[in-house]
């Protein structure tokens, strides 16, 4: 038993050092960087809009303190407590 275990861990050591090899040796192209010696890419004005848009969005959530307080009270409750304040928000409705 001993030797089956001692041959599987060889073989597999064997054979993750190979992928590993493999994979940092393969033919593909990697760039990185500025290493492709083509252009900088153009952004576009309406991507970053939308990009400066969402965190705009984000860091309001983030900022909000009525939201923290919340959430802090929601992780001092009970699984009881939660489920009751949760059927009272719904039944208001």
């Amino acid at each position: 038993m001993l030797t089956v275990a001692i041959v599987f861990l060889v073989l597999t050591t064997l054979l993750t050092i190979g992928i590993v090899y493999w994979y940092f040796t393969s033919q593909m192209k990697r760039s990185e960087g500025f290493q492709d010696g083509g252009a900088a890419p153009r952004i576009d004005q309406a991507n970053l809009l939308q990009i400066m848009g969402t965190i705009k969005r984000l860091g309001g959530q983030l900022m909000d303190v009525g939201m923290w307080t919340e959430r802090m009270a929601f992780a001092k409750m009970s699984p009881t407590e939660l489920a009751r304040k949760h059927l009272n928000s719904t039944s208001k409705e």
